[in-house]
């Protein structure tokens, strides 16, 4: 342990702990499914008013896409860019701060269904009212008309009243109001201390979010076809949750050597490779899952369980969600795949885990995809000497502080290594996750 807290130390000489990741936080959310979709503003500005019960930091201005999650013919992403601003209501000659979310998808898409502008960190106080709002153009993108049941508010937050300006244009203070709370709300939102969206970059290889059926878990089989073999760095799925960010739920990820055919009814063989608490991004909607390290040797078929807790016959809240699949005529779909990868179709598995019932009359089609990279790197052995510990703590510094440098004093490894949190990039978000492998002697 007294190397693991010497590289602790020098992750933190180096100023680079200070931007570890932090759970993201909106100043509210909705369930997005009992909703109405409509377009019905005039061109303006158009806010809701509240107030903090403690001090928070602001430091982002969100627009709903409701194309992520509804139909829309303008999509993908928006239709135009919106201007955000946020007022203090006792002064506002000029907005505390103000952002551009841009049209398209230019704006990351977060799992709350905003787009997210970052702000200079704004302090807000208790015994002030604020305003955020957004500006609409003419024919502009649709927002959610959110009923007040299905609106969770951050506890420190209290709204007061919505707020209008007509006609204008962007960052004009809009002075109207009246005592609906919740009547623009959907249109856009704050997100409140220091987090970041959660990724949810799009699969290397997709197959399908279709649904039409689910049961607790998916077996299906994974062969690599690159020569090199593959690592398997995350998923993504397709979860039945119709309550999105309320509630989460845990997904476990189980692997075998060779195909999952003749091993359905049986834990003999499987390998636990993760478990995660996640949020559903809603009933066929691409929801990631962060759980990789899986090698997959050049062509050896490798089997797949994806499964829930979910209880046959019972739904949220009594039960867990399931997961959504596609049933296909038995070999009448092709299998997905690429130049490297190809999924094969599987069975549908009700819970108990493994020994409940197997369903078979048909192929199942995997919802989602799989994240990989081809080669076989193992996450966390930064100078790739085949072992995660202490001796990959100072070339894990050097790969985040000088990647070129780190490229010239270890020509033989690769710099994904350091991509302990598996979100396709290398950056200061990894030092925790890093810090977890050394410490166990390994990832997942």
């Amino acid at each position: 342990m007294r190397w693991i807290n010497r590289g602790i130390a020098l992750l933190t000489s180096i100023g680079l702990c200070s931007s570890a990741a932090a759970d993201f936080e909106s100043g509210w959310r909705f369930d997005r499914f009992p909703i109405f979709i409509w377009s019905g503003y005039a061109s303006g500005t158009f806010g809701v008013e509240f107030s903090v019960s403690e001090p928070v930091e602001a430091t982002a201005l969100g627009f709903y896409d409701e194309e992520a999650f509804f139909l829309n013919a303008y999509g993908p992403g928006l239709f135009d860019a919106h201007e955000l601003a946020l007022w203090d209501v006792a002064d506002t000659s000029a907005p505390l701060a103000t952002a551009t979310v841009q049209d398209s998808t230019l704006t990351p898409l977060c799992r709350d269904g905003y787009r997210y502008a970052s702000i200079n960190a704004t302090q807000l106080f208790p015994g002030h009212r604020y305003v955020v709002a957004a500006f609409m153009p003419p024919d502009s993108d649709r927002s959610p008309d959110v009923d007040p049941a299905y609106l969770f508010v951050d506890s420190r937050l209290t709204l007061h009243a919505s707020r209008f300006q007509i006609g204008g244009g962007p960052n004009q203070f809009p002075a109207g109001t009246f005592s609906s709370t919740d009547a623009y709300i959907g249109m856009f939102n704050i997100r409140l201390g220091p987090g970041q969206c959660e990724p949810n970059p799009p699969p290397t290889l997709a197959t399908t979010l279709e649904g039409g059926n689910g049961q607790a878990g998916i077996m299906f089989d994974l062969e690599a076809t690159h020569p090199d073999g593959l690592t398997v760095e995350g998923w993504t799925l397709n979860i039945n949750h119709e309550v999105t960010d309320a509630t989460s739920v845990m997904i476990y990820v189980y692997w075998r050597s060779g195909s999952f055919v003749g091993h359905t009814n049986s834990s003999d063989g499987w390998n636990l490779l993760g478990m995660m608490q996640v949020l559903s991004w809603g009933m066929n909607r691409p929801t990631p899952l962060p759980i990789g390290g899986l090698v997959l040797p050049p062509n050896e078929t490798i089997g797949i369980f994806i499964t829930t807790d979910f209880v046959t016959s019972q739904g949220p809240p009594n039960s867990p969600p399931y997961q959504n699949y596609t049933d296909r005529p038995r070999g009448s779909h092709p299998v997905y795949s690429d130049a490297n990868l190809v999924i094969h179709r599987g069975f549908g598995k009700a819970n108990p885990r493994f020994t409940g019932a197997t369903f078979a009359e048909a192929d199942k089609v995997f919802n989602g995809g799989v994240h990989y990279r081809v080669g076989t790197v193992l996450r966390a052995d930064i100078n790739c000497d085949g072992a995660v510990n202490n001796f990959d703590i100072d070339p894990f510094v050097l790969a985040l502080s000088d990647p070129a440098a780190y490229a010239a004093a270890h020509p033989d490894c690769d710099i994904r290594a350091a991509d302990t949190n598996s979100d396709g990039v290398v950056n200061n978000f990894d030092i925790d996750d890093f810090v977890i492998c050394v410490s166990s002697g390994g990832c997942p």
